[in-house]
């Protein structure tokens, strides 16, 4: 995961020195063959770098996927085998029901099936819970991450758009600049909204995740995805608000106990 910031800072830092330099050409447009040079250099060396960075984040994205599917598919075999095993007591039920012991009574049959229904349910609820928090937690960082590169690089270009001095001078086309702009970070983000909403109604319905001093934030990011489940479009700080409270999420359950399957 510190790898994974750490590339993401380095891929807007990048862009944000590109950009710098981009503008700097157009304040102050090279005259000698030196300061053409420089700048071409300059280019193609944050350009480069640029190019590495984002290779490295969709190789680690690739591999973050494979380890997903090698999970899921783990997770899927381990079900199997739980549910194999949830069987095997519901069977041995059955045939205590059908052959219940000489020397017990019917209350004491009944006392005895209790138990073993009990203790059968407890055992599915925490091997569920386990399955969830293990899949959700395999899944969910990815989409906070997925969503926090868009969010990071729609801030980056709009900020570029807004201290644009032939921009600032043409009101209308700078808006219709920036709705572009939504639009197109927008297509990239909207995929993952309803995973997103998803994710985060699981996550909330693990235990020890929920924290009441968490009230304020939580009801303005409830509202952020009120809006995304009614289908309405969201602005780059509320994707980096939905981004940021998947990742809390996730940390919070990291942090809590795991569900004892013993």
């Amino acid at each position: 995961m510190n790898l994974d910031i750490a590339l993401q800072m380095a891929s807007i830092t990048l862009t944000v020195l590109l950009a710098g330099v981009a503008i700097e050409m157009a304040n102050e447009p090279p005259i000698t063959r030196g300061k053409k040079w420089a700048y071409r250099l300059a280019f193609i060396l944050f350009g480069l770098s640029l190019a590495g960075v984002t290779y490295s984040q969709t190789v680690r994205a690739l591999n973050e996927q494979t380890r997903a599917r090698n999970e899921a598919n783990n997770e899927q075999q381990k079900s199997a085998a739980q549910y194999g095993l949830v069987q095997g007591k519901l069977d041995n039920i059955t045939q205590f029901i059908a052959h219940p012991p000489p020397n017990l009574d019917l209350k004491q049959v009944a006392d005895a099936v209790r138990v073993m229904a009990g203790n059968t349910a407890k055992f599915q609820k925490e091997q569920s819970d386990a399955a969830s928090r293990e899949g959700l937690l395999a899944t969910a960082p990815g989409v906070s991450a997925a969503l926090s590169t868009i969010a990071a690089r729609w801030w980056v270009e709009d900020d570029q758009l807004l201290n644009s001095p032939s921009l600032r001078a043409q009101p209308n086309e700078l808006q219709k600049k920036r709705d572009e702009l939504t639009k197109k970070y927008l297509d990239q983000a909207n995929p993952l909204l309803p995973a997103a909403d998803y994710l985060r109604q699981q996550l909330l319905k693990l235990p020890h995740v929920t924290d009441p001093t968490d009230k304020p934030w939580d009801d303005r990011v409830a509202a952020i995805f009120a809006k995304i489940a009614l289908g309405n479009p969201i602005n780059q700080p509320e994707l980096a608000d939905v981004s940021r409270h998947l990742g809390y999420l996730c940390q919070r359950v990291k942090s809590a106990p795991v569900p004892n399957s013993n």
